[in-house]
Formats: C-alpha cells, structure tokens, sequence
C-alpha cells in the first residue's frame, strides 16, 4: 500500500507544479509564441509590449504587480511603432485599443498571431 501511495505521489506532484515555458527566441515570432504559450500555461492574459526600438515586456493581465514575466530584446529590425498586444488564455492575441488608434498595425496575421513577411 505504501509504494502504491508513493508511486502516486511520484506521478502526480509534478503534474501540479504548473511547467515554465522554455526562453524565447529573439525573434518577434518567437517572443509571440513564448507569450502565447506563458498566457495558456497561467490560464490569464498576458500583456505584450514592444517599443520602437526593439524592447519588449510580458506582463500577467490578472498579475501586474508581480511585475514582468519576462523581458528582452527583439533581433533584426525593430518595428516601426511600438505596439502591444493582448494574449488571451486560449492562445488568440489582438491589438490593445490604445496600440489599435495609431493608424499603424504590426505585420501580424490577426486569426493565427503569426508574423507576415510583406
């Protein structure tokens, strides 16, 4: 009876520990998955910001005092306006309203939240 409980407990510990997602790439593709990925992992929406110049910001809608979840650099050519981005718990992502009122939108395919090449 005690290895059976033990073997329970070796089964289902982790399973309640919730995984961290792997470090994002460097790229805005890849900083999106990694995003998409950390909100469906936490079950909330997570806030992307890129700036201008490159630099980005996840934050946990439901957690912002925590503080970011993670940060970084984007490689290659920063966008040409900063933007952010609401990533929902199911993996769908859109434009927050004050990054939608710039006239401006991030080459972002709305259904799949997938980069396009113009």
């Amino acid at each position: 009876m005690l290895i059976v409980m033990g073997l329970a407990a070796a089964l289902v510990v982790p399973a309640l520990r919730p995984p961290q997602p792997n470090e994002p790439s460097a790229s805005l593709q890849g900083v999106i998955r990694w995003v998409q990925d950390l909100a469906v992992r936490r079950g909330e929406t997570v806030l992307l910001d890129v700036s201008a110049q490159g630099a980005w910001t996840a934050h946990g809608a439901a957690s912002l005092e925590v503080g970011p979840l993670g940060a970084g650099e984007l490689d290659g050519e920063p966008p040409r306006y900063g933007f952010s981005l609401r990533v929902g718990p199911m993996g769908s992502c859109g434009l927050t309203l004050e990054a939608d009122t710039l006239g401006w939108r991030p080459p972002l395919d709305p259904l799949t939240c997938r980069v396009v090449t113009p």
